[in-house]
């Protein structure tokens, strides 16, 4: 509801600017137009609740993704850019330099995970920054930073909370 500030049951472009400022996240207009280009199931121009809980859904799919790859890498020591960018050259089963959406279809049936054809495009679409329908060594870089990030945050507050004595909160314990 803090974020349905128009109360429609619903969010335009302009809500979700104005909540991804409150989280601290910049991004421009049109990046924003983007994200609710591909969620609107409906062509509204907006995001309704379904839409957005099939994004969150498409979101979490991608970090299990992450993580499961993260997991089959750490027998390979800590995952810095050299292990990532040899992770990434053995998906590249063509070696163009970039992981189209069958080569990441493989990595998921490879890591037994699942997955549509509906959300195998919203993957991709969500990790291609640049819009050439597949990933760059870049992008799939920024994932695991940003997956890395999520992941020792929330180490640490469960780390805090352990040292306080407290659960985690009902959002951690369904994360």
């Amino acid at each position: 509801d803090r974020i349905d500030t128009s109360g429609d049951g619903s969010l335009d472009v302009s809500e979700l600017m104005q909540a991804f400022s409150q989280m601290g996240i910049s991004l421009d207009k049109g990046k924003v137009e983007n994200i609710v280009e591909m969620a609107d199931e409906d062509g509204s121009k907006t995001i309704e609740w379904r839409e957005f809980k099939r994004m969150f859904d498409v979101s979490v799919q991608w970090h299990e993704l992450v993580m499961k790859l993260g997991k089959s890498l750490a027998g390979a020591g800590p995952l810095n850019d050299t292990v990532l960018r040899r992770q990434f050259c053995t998906i590249d089963k063509d070696n163009n330099g970039s992981l189209d959406k069958d080569e990441l279809r493989e990595v998921f049936a490879n890591l037994k995970i699942d997955i549509d054809e509906a959300t195998l495009g919203k993957l991709l679409t969500l990790a291609d920054g640049d819009g050439s329908d597949a990933i760059e060594w870049p992008e799939f870089k920024r994932v695991f930073q940003v997956v890395r990030c999520v992941a020792s945050s929330t180490e640490s507050q469960f780390s805090t909370d352990a040292r306080k004595g407290a659960a985690p909160s009902s959002k951690q314990r369904h994360r």
